[in-house]
Order: C-alpha cells, then sequence, then structure tokens
C-alpha cells in the first residue's frame, strides 16, 4: 500500500517542507504503508480554484488509478486556510474511497458527516445564490 504525502511550499521556508515530509514518512512507517508518492504544491493565489491546483490533480488522479490508498498532509490547513477548499479536497479524496490523515487524526472516506456538511454547503449555495440573482451587484 501507497500514501501520498501533500506539502504546501511556502516561498521562503525550505525546513517547513522537510518537515512535513519528515512525518509523512513517519507516518507512513508507523501506520504499515510500504511507500509513498510527495506531492508538492506551492499555491501564490489562495482564491485559485482547486481544479486548477495541479498537485491537487494529481493526487486526486493517482487515487483514482489506484497509485496511492491513502494521503497523508501535516495540517488540514495545507490544503487550503480556507476552510471551504480545503473540505473540497477532502471530499474529492473520500469519493475515490481514499483515508486523508494529518497530524491530530483523520477523515475516513466512510464519514457521512464530512458528505452531510457538503450538502449544506451546496444548499446554502443554491439558497445564496437565488436570493441574489435579481440583485444588481455594482454590475
Amino acid at each position: 500500500m501507497k500514501i501520498g504525502i501533500y506539502s504546501r511550499i511556502p516561498q521562503d521556508k525550505d525546513t517547513v517542507l522537510f518537515n512535513q515530509i519528515e512525518n509523512g514518512l513517519k507516518f507512513m512507517c508507523l501506520n504499515g504503508y510500504n511507500g509513498c508518492k510527495v506531492y508538492h504544491e506551492i499555491v501564490l493565489e489562495e482564491f485559485t480554484d482547486i481544479s486548477e491546483r495541479i498537485a491537487i490533480n494529481e493526487m486526486v488522479h493517482d487515487a483514482e488509478m489506484g497509485t496511492i490508498n491513502a494521503v497523508y498532509v501535516e495540517d488540514i490547513k495545507l490544503f487550503s486556510p480556507l476552510s471551504i477548499k480545503a473540505l473540497q479536497v477532502i471530499i474529492s479524496l473520500q469519493e475515490l474511497g481514499i483515508n486523508v490523515y494529518h497530524s491530530n487524526g483523520y477523515f475516513d472516506a466512510n464519514d457521512e458527516n464530512i458528505k452531510i456538511l457538503k450538502k449544506q454547503f451546496e444548499n446554502n449555495w443554491q439558497r445564496i445564490h437565488e436570493i441574489t440573482k435579481e440583485m444588481n451587484l455594482g454590475e
């Protein structure tokens, strides 16, 4: 079994990157994984759509192909400090049957709570869209 290790590279701190990978390797060894693939990413613009982030897309693709069986990220905020974007990544992996492990626990691929939360976000987004579609927001 192979684990994907996600690391977010701060523009000026290589030691943080090393610690993220080192902790991922420790997790791999302690939990019976026999290999890993590391996904490095530099995020220049936090509001970039998740679908446009190369490392995230590669990780999801590898999960689809069965190249990785789980994902380790030291801190969920590394996916994105924006909660909704981090949630999008977790849900994308869960939909493929991939557990997402982090330093404080994990998100099980079968956890219905995350799926319920996603549905609530979608419902609220539709409600907001309906309320604001008639508004002139400065156009």
